[in-house]
């Protein structure tokens, strides 16, 4: 009795950590394409959503919380000086089919131009232009 009872309680514990992980398993990955001169100058996030800046260009999402399901955003400003900038927020999340710039706010000669994604890839590229 007490070998069902220690078995089952391994068994428990092992499906649990499995589904845990399972539960918010996703990372996207974000790149910027910009003229020449401008990086991202801050990156911030909320709710489940955790943002890595992987290099000048281009950073990473992730959950904060691996038992939640919900979703975040994301805060990026890139700038090549005070006078010209964008801010886009971004939501992405485990569930959420592509991440959605939901608004986007630019000031000087910098546009936002939208979103490209290669089907099937977890990469997506922020395009901005003059």
């Amino acid at each position: 009795m007490k070998k069902l009872f220690f078995i089952t309680l391994l068994s428990s514990i092992a499906v649990n950590v499995y589904a845990n992980n399972l539960i918010c398993p996703f990372t996207d990955y974000f790149e910027m394409s910009a003229p020449a001169g401008y990086t991202f100058t801050s990156i911030s996030s909320a709710d489940n959503v955790a943002v890595e800046q992987q290099g000048p260009l281009n950073f990473m999402t992730h959950c904060k919380d691996s038992s939640s399901t919900k979703s975040g955003k994301v805060y990026v400003t890139i700038a090549s000086s005070d006078c010209d900038l964008c801010t886009l927020h971004i939501t992405d999340g485990p569930y959420e089919m592509n991440p959605t710039v939901n608004f986007s706010t630019c000031v000087g000669r910098l546009k936002f131009s939208g979103t490209d994604h290669v089907w099937g890839s977890y990469t997506y590229t922020l395009r901005f232009s003059h």
